[in-house]
């Protein structure tokens, strides 16, 4: 099995994709991970969801974005991501 990454590590070797983590550890008040084990990764979210149900799924995993997300200025989300404003 791959070796246990730092989230910064995975930032750097994933940039702007879609991973699923497995044994990750996760502080709850952080909304980064602190740091994982990358079993799959792809540029789009249905890409890596199709490569995970090729593979036997594992119960404890986390499907997580290693880059830096873009919302429109003016646009406000509650902690779900859902949009609740737009100011424009």
């Amino acid at each position: 099995m791959a070796k246990k990454l730092s989230w910064n590590e995975i930032k750097e070797n994933y940039p702007d994709q879609w991973v699923e983590l497995v044994e990750c550890e996760w502080d709850p008040y952080e909304p980064d991970p602190r740091n994982g084990i990358v079993r799959h990764h792809a540029i789009r979210r249905k890409q890596l969801h199709e490569l995970i149900m090729k593979d036997q799924p594992v119960d404890d995993a986390a499907v997580v974005f290693a880059g830096d997300v873009k919302f429109k200025e003016g646009i406000v989300f509650n902690a779900n991501l859902h949009q609740v404003i737009d100011s424009k």
